[in-house]
């Protein structure tokens, strides 16, 4: 039950963020790095395509396949089609890996930005652990991605021999997929509170449901034509930051960072 309860507590917040960064006024705040993920999503695009029309030349070439023939027109045809889909769902898997690897630096300023607006508590800005807080986001990036591309391979080599693993599969890959990216968005506020790695860690997968949710409410805004992509980083940290309030709040009382870890919340 815990866990239904933690993906609809999810879904909640993830219809409250809009709201609350218009509230808070982020959107001008969020403006450089709305632009800069404009800047990636233009640049994975335009490689996307333009392998994209390589392998279609490269199928093409390896079957034979002659325009003029109304037959090997329609193969070829199809081919495009099937390519064409293939290289869209490796692009967005590719742009969600690139948001977490190399806007690292961007997520972990949003994430210190929006604890800030939640706790109405003003820290000095402190370089050292900024770069702390990048390099972590980047390490729990690499091991979830490496995590979910096996898991990944081994539920659809499955699905093969077993039929109704592969009716589900698109769902289970969609569950698994924003387990890892909601986990990777949680881990920068649990940062920000000082857990180390492994508490945190301990924590999202004692609550999987919260990483599910908050994975899934980023894939959906991430489907909106242009919009979503601009705007889903910024968008998948706030989720996890009101989750997260809700699970388990933290309001110092002075601005003074925090000397030790906090206690997990049981």
């Amino acid at each position: 039950m815990v866990f239904f309860k933690d993906v609809l507590l999810a879904i909640q917040c993830g219809g409250k963020a809009i709201g609350f960064i218009s509230k808070e006024k982020l959107w001008t705040t969020f403006l450089l790095p709305i632009l800069l993920n404009l800047i990636a999503f233009c640049t994975v695009s335009l490689v996307a395509w333009y392998y994209s029309k390589d392998l279609i030349q490269y199928f093409s070439n390896l079957l034979g396949a002659d325009p003029s023939s109304s037959w090997q027109g329609v193969i070829q045809f199809v081919l495009v089609v099937v390519i064409r889909m293939v290289v869209i769902v490796l692009f967005f898997k590719l742009y969600r890996y690139i948001i977490l690897i190399f806007y690292a630096p961007i997520l972990a300023f949003v994430s210190e930005i929006l604890q800030k607006k939640i706790t109405q508590v003003d820290r000095p800005f402190n370089a050292s652990q900024l770069v702390k807080d990048v390099w972590r986001g980047i390490k729990v990036a690499l091991v979830n991605i490496g995590s979910e591309l096996l898991l990944s391979l081994v539920l659809v080599v499955l699905s093969v021999f077993i039929t109704p693993l592969a009716l589900l599969l698109p769902f289970i890959l969609f569950g698994v997929e924003s387990y890892f990216y909601g986990f990777s968005m949680i881990d920068y506020r649990n940062e920000y509170w000082f857990f180390s790695a492994r508490e945190s860690r301990k924590f999202i997968k004692n609550r999987k449901g919260l990483a599910i949710g908050v994975g899934a409410m980023f894939n959906l805004i991430l489907l909106i034509p242009l919009l979503g992509v601009l705007i889903a980083p910024m968008y998948g940290l706030t989720v996890a930051a009101l989750v997260m309030e809700k699970v388990d709040p933290r309001t110092p009382s002075s601005s003074e960072p925090i000397k030790r870890k906090p206690e997990l919340p049981m």
